[in-house]
């Protein structure tokens, strides 16, 4: 038990659960699927980034994400 405490970052995700999560981002942003939630609206399309903002007040992208489990800004894995 001592063992995993001290693993853990201080959001409470294990170091390897942060990187297995970022293992699992990378990849999404490499697909297919998620080349178009790999980097936030305003850098990869300025244009639309004002009329996308007024419409979708919690935005997240991939890129963001990423940066996020590497800063411990994530406390669980888990729905909140």
């Amino acid at each position: 038990m001592e063992s995993n405490r001290a693993s853990s970052t201080a959001t409470g995700l294990t170091q390897h659960q942060v990187k297995e999560l970022v293992k699992i981002v990378k990849a999404a942003a490499r697909s297919t699927s998620g080349k178009n939630f790999r980097a936030p609206i305003a850098e990869l399309w300025p244009g639309f980034a004002e009329p996308y903002t007024e419409k979708i007040a919690n935005q997240i992208d991939l890129k963001t994400m990423e940066k996020k489990l590497t800063l411990g800004n994530y406390i669980s894995i888990e729905p909140s």
